[in-house]
């Protein structure tokens, strides 16, 4: 029995040191060609994954109400919710690629 119990001991050691080796791996987003040079042309686009009036659609409202104003451009609030989310990330993925969609 003590074998059995070192080499779960071992792995769970393992698997330990893996998640915290990941969590350390920042998350790296595609820059931009120039990211001094671009500047919405239409409205942006923001899709919340979440229903109408809860405190996710709330926030994005708040947001999206400041930072209009900046970059001169309305922000659209889209609410998409459903499948945990994956309704407004599957939109959000098939939107064209211009900077003009968040999530």
């Amino acid at each position: 029995m003590p074998k059995i119990r070192s080499r779960v001991a071992t792995l769970r050691l393992l698997a330990l040191a893996c998640c915290i080796l990941l969590l350390g791996v920042p998350a790296q987003a595609q820059p931009a060609a120039d990211p001094g040079t671009w500047a919405p042309e239409r409205p942006l686009r923001l899709v919340v994954p979440s229903e109408p009036g809860g405190s996710t659609d709330v926030t994005a409202r708040l947001i999206a109400e400041r930072l209009g104003p900046r970059l001169g451009q309305p922000v659209v609030i889209e609410n998409r919710p459903g499948a945990g989310g994956n309704v407004a990330w599957g939109q959000a993925a098939r939107a064209t690629p211009d900077g003009h969609s968040l999530v």
